[in-house]
């Protein structure tokens, strides 16, 4: 398992299971390629139980599903890493309901390329209209409507934290070169920036109030 999050009913965990086997005498080789089973776990908080899972097409198995984002009436968004050649065109970005198939989503050729083969982060905004997935390893973030649409992209190096700004519809982004960005994904542009003397790392969250 990668991530963990709440669904709002308060009683759901989602739970993206990556799928990929380790071992502690190996470090971080990755052991189970060619039979990996990502999934995403609707679990019952109190009891354990598994309520749903929802797994991809065995075409898709190396699509290591990592990173969830829920919106408040139960949409998830859902975004992983590909184990397998990083110019296969397979998706990398899906959206389901508990009890649903997972529905991949896919960008643009040459923006699915830049991806990299990698997502680093989801989040939705802060009126859920749009969610935004971080691609740390091809340099840029991308913007998706969510009913499934592609929005667009904007280059941000090194770029994996996102979360929900203040503004309605913005997203907060940041990036290890200690990027501070406010994106509007309408455009898409970059509202305002700034630099830091930190190198942003992986993951951000924002509290109910914007701050």
């Amino acid at each position: 398992p990668h991530q963990v999050a709440m669904m709002p009913d308060g009683e759901t965990l989602v739970v993206a299971n990556g799928g990929i086997l380790t071992h502690p005498d190996t470090g971080r080789s990755k052991l189970n390629i060619s039979d990996m089973e990502p999934s995403l776990a609707f679990v019952d908080r109190r009891r354990g139980t598994l309520r749903d899972r929802r797994v991809l097409p065995r075409a898709l198995h190396k699509v290591s599903l990592r990173h969830v984002a829920v919106r408040g009436d139960g949409v998830v968004a859902v975004a992983g890493q590909y184990e397998g050649p990083s110019d296969d065109p397979v998706p990398l970005v899906g959206i389901v309901r508990q009890g649903q198939p997972i529905r991949t989503l896919t960008a643009p050729q040459p923006v699915a390329a830049r991806m990299n083969a990698y997502c680093g982060a989801v989040a939705f905004s802060s009126v859920g209209r749009t969610f935004a997935v971080s691609c740390p390893r091809g340099g840029l973030v991308t913007f998706w409507s969510s009913d499934g649409g592609f929005r667009g992209w904007l280059p941000l190096a090194d770029g994996c934290g996102v979360a929900p700004a203040a503004a309605d519809g913005k997203f907060t982004l940041s990036g290890g070169f200690g990027d501070w960005i406010t994106a509007d994904p309408a455009g898409p542009e970059i509202t305002s920036q700034a630099v830091h003397a930190y190198a942003w790392d992986n993951h951000i969250t924002s509290n109910r109030t914007g701050s």
